[in-house]
């Protein structure tokens, strides 16, 4: 994993105010920390969109910059989100490794499941050092060394449909998936038959996305829990 500075340390603590966060410190000599990850609702629309999921959790808020521009530049969990759309880095060392500690609340996601699988971008190129990818290969080395599971990372969705849904409405959203529902398709060597997934996103807004993805594991055999780094503050 390339990355201009890495992290060699890494708690999970309890604070005075009872607020758990996670301290980071990097091989550069600084530190960083996540606040406060639990306890998030998810919103109503997310809810609906992903019922057919085992269960669903995200570790943090996303803050988007038209409705709460003071912490889309200073909240660090959305700072991370927005790097880790451009490139592969600490940022996504940072989340993979708030992921794995935010399961110890969550053993099912851990113990229950046979693979890890990101939501894909539109790209068939499997080394793609951002988003979704990103996110799951540093879940899994986290998972292997927090949780002494091992549970392989697979490219088994692709996206066939070239389109930026960023600025989107959620009922735009809404409406895009009920006209596009192969958006999302198995690929040629996928096998979720009898198996149990743990589908990965970097950020859940109204949920259509990834359950366009839950959707194709489902109607393949398979069933699955969805876990996003954040989830879209209303």
């Amino acid at each position: 994993m390339m990355v201009h500075d890495s992290i060699i340390k890494s708690e999970h603590i309890i604070n005075s105010n009872m607020q758990h966060q996670i301290e980071f410190t990097h091989k550069s000599g600084e530190s960083s920390s996540y606040g406060e990850f639990r306890h998030k609702e998810l919103s109503p629309t997310a809810k609906s969109s992903l019922s057919d999921a085992i269960d669903v959790q995200f570790f943090a808020n996303y803050y988007g910059s038209r409705k709460y521009p003071e912490q889309y530049n200073s909240h660090l969990p959305t700072k991370d989100i927005i790097s880790n759309k451009r490139s592969d880095g600490i940022h996504s060392q940072r989340l993979g490794m708030a992921m794995a500690y935010h399961l110890k609340f969550f053993p099912d996601f851990i113990t229950n499941v046979d693979m890890i699988v990101p939501v894909p971008n539109f790209s068939s190129d499997w080394d793609s050092k951002f988003k979704a990818n990103s996110i799951a290969n540093n879940l899994s080395l986290y998972i292997k060394q927090f949780h002494n599971k091992v549970i392989p990372v697979k490219q088994f969705l692709k996206k066939t449909v070239k389109t930026n849904m960023k600025f989107m409405w959620r009922n735009e959203r809404l409406d895009f998936f009920i006209k596009n529902p192969d958006t999302y398709c198995s690929t040629s060597d996928s096998n979720f038959y009898g198996k149990t997934v743990l589908l990965v996103d970097d950020v859940i807004t109204c949920g259509t996305t990834m359950g366009s993805c839950l959707k194709k594991i489902i109607s393949s055999g398979g069933n699955a829990y969805c876990f996003a780094a954040t989830h879209t503050k209303l």
